[in-house]
């Protein structure tokens, strides 16, 4: 409850419209669905095309082009079938083409994926592997989420006043 009404404020929505009820989140949410345009402006467009341009290797090594190649790919192929319901010329629009490349790169992505999926998902019901597993696979998500970075919110955190419950 609480999370979805920090993520509000967060968004800089004012405090009449964060909600303090399981209903009202549910109210907002569908509020927000059905007044959310069906197509994009300038700025949104503007946005995507950042987004999907992103830069978030650590280095320029060959291993990390290779993963940008693939994340882009990926990204991309998804924004395209989930967001624009796989209207290509739509979501060429807003700045998202889908090459060759991409669609190569997505592929791979969704191989190396799958693979390390399968593995963890087997290791996971081997009990004597099983710890060692998951403690692999959380210092890798870790240390991506790392490599990230860390989200700059410019709202004022301290301003914020929770739901009384």
């Amino acid at each position: 409850m609480d999370l979805a009404r920090y993520r509000g404020y967060l968004l800089g929505l004012p405090q009449e419209l964060l909600a303090d009820t399981p209903q009202s989140v549910v109210e907002i949410m569908l509020t927000r669905f059905a007044t959310l345009r069906k197509g994009f402006d300038e700025t949104c467009a503007g946005l995507v095309a950042a987004t999907m341009a992103a830069d978030l290797t650590p280095d320029h090594s060959v291993l990390s082009r290779v993963n940008a190649w693939m994340e882009h790919g990926f990204a991309k192929l998804f924004f395209v079938t989930k967001s624009m319901r796989g209207d290509k010329h739509a979501a060429s629009g807003v700045g998202v083409r889908l090459g060759l490349a991409d669609y190569m790169g997505a592929a791979a992505a969704a191989i190396v994926i799958a693979s390390r999926m399968t593995a963890y998902s087997i290791a996971a019901r081997i009990p004597a592997i099983s710890g060692v597993a998951d403690r692999s696979l959380v210092r890798k998500l870790t240390a991506q989420l790392a490599r990230y970075g860390h989200a700059e919110f410019r709202t004022n955190a301290d301003a914020y006043r929770p739901a009384h419950t």
